[in-house]
């Protein structure tokens, strides 16, 4: 019995002086996708970055540094969000943890672009597309680690074929 209490507080004590930083929280994204991944009309997919940067003109050294910072790239897409589950997506995306970088409505359709911060980087960039009429509701996620002068270089010289521009 000793020889197992030993042992156990040797493993704790080892655990304890192992661990560098606390967990990581989970982000917005993730707690949302795992909520709701297997809804009725919704589809989800993450791109890998490779792919991604076969569909974006990099004209720029800016911005082709600011692509490389890229890790991941998600969509989440419900054509049956109503209400309801709007109000759900909102609530993973506080406002003490997201910062609100970008809002614009137009008519019917309200799009979001939101950062999570970390250590004076982002480390999540969101756009949220809603649109009322239809009840279709687009989420991506760039995950990463940018500095905001790499997001406004790349947001201001990027060129995605077919992708409307609001300005």
């Amino acid at each position: 019995m000793k020889k197992l209490l030993l042992i156990l507080l040797s493993g704790l004590f080892l655990f304890s002086c192992n661990e560098e930083e606390p967990e990581e929280i989970q982000s917005g994204f993730d707690t949302f996708y795992d909520l709701h991944e297997n809804d009725e009309g919704v589809l989800t997919f993450g791109m890998p970055v490779f792919i991604f940067k076969l569909f974006i003109n990099i004209n720029n050294k800016d911005v082709e540094d600011a692509v490389d910072q890229i890790e991941s790239i998600d969509l989440f897409i419900n054509d049956e969000a109503d209400d309801a589950f709007v109000k759900d997506l909102y609530k993973h995306f506080p406002i003490k943890t997201y910062k609100t970088l970008l809002n614009i409505k137009d008519k019917d359709t309200n799009i979001k672009f939101l950062v999570r911060e970390k250590k004076e980087k982002a480390d999540e960039l969101i756009m949220i597309v809603n649109e009322k009429p239809d009840n279709t509701c687009v989420i991506m996620r760039i995950g990463g680690s940018f500095n905001v002068k790499s997001v406004e270089k790349m947001a201001e010289k990027i060129d995605i074929s077919g992708i409307v521009k609001y300005r």
